[in-house]
């Protein structure tokens, strides 16, 4: 048993022992002693019975995740997004029960593409649940995933697996679109320059003792940007 696995032993389809810590261990020496102890595991190690090891990864991983086709958001635009999402095995018998009776492997890569599937839908879910700008949408990227990653995290627990996180690291919009949010946003940062220097005028010459000269070199600046 290699550091983050935990290895359970099935007999009949179900859990016999769990073992936890790692290390090499001997079969009838360690294990079929330790299994007679917790569920009347009668059985000798030369009777021919058959039973199934599971090794199971315990630890949190971290996957990458981004949408796979662009998803019309309210009004028609289309959007890409991209980000993680990090998973654990969080219930073994569920996992047992829904998974290694169909599969001989469930790896990291099939939750992904498992999220994937359900990702347009709860991406639009969530953008018209928050009510969100949506020329802005990585401003409430935070509001969105949280959503997102509870709604996750209660579908795969079915199969046993839990979303811990799962973050929204960027928006993508059509080139065009992406190019008129980037001057609106240039124009609001010219904006809040000229509410700056009207404020810095204002106290420039509340505070006298040189609030006139302050005046006048603000006054130049502002001229100076236009």
């Amino acid at each position: 048993i290699r550091p983050g696995q935990d290895a359970i032993f099935l007999y009949n389809g179900k859990v016999e022992g769990i073992f936890t810590d790692e290390g090499s261990f001997d079969i009838e020496s360690e294990i079929i002693p330790f299994l007679s102890t917790l569920k009347g595991f009668k059985f000798g190690f030369n009777s021919g019975i058959r039973a199934e090891v599971l090794f199971i990864n315990t630890k949190e991983v971290t996957v990458k995740w981004g949408t796979k086709n662009p998803i019309n958001i309210p009004g028609g635009m289309p959007i890409r997004a991209f980000g993680t999402f990090t998973c654990k095995v969080a219930d073994y018998d569920a996992l047992i029960e829904k998974v290694a009776g169909i599969k001989q492997q469930y790896s990291v890569e099939d939750v992904r593409e498992r999220i994937i599937g359900m990702l347009d839908q709860l991406l639009m879910k969530w953008i018209v649940k928050e009510g969100k700008d949506m020329f802005n949408l990585q401003a409430n990227s935070f509001d969105i995933g949280k959503g997102i990653q509870e709604d996750l995290d209660m579908e795969m627990m079915k199969i046993g697996i839990s979303i811990t996180t799962f973050n929204i690291a960027s928006f993508t919009y059509p080139e065009e679109i992406q190019k008129m949010v980037t001057k609106a946003a240039s124009q609001s940062v010219v904006g809040d320059m000229g509410r700056y220097q009207q404020m810095a005028m204002i106290d420039a010459m509340a505070n006298g003792n040189g609030g006139g000269r302050a005046a006048s070199d603000m006054a130049g600046m502002a001229m100076g940007m236009m």
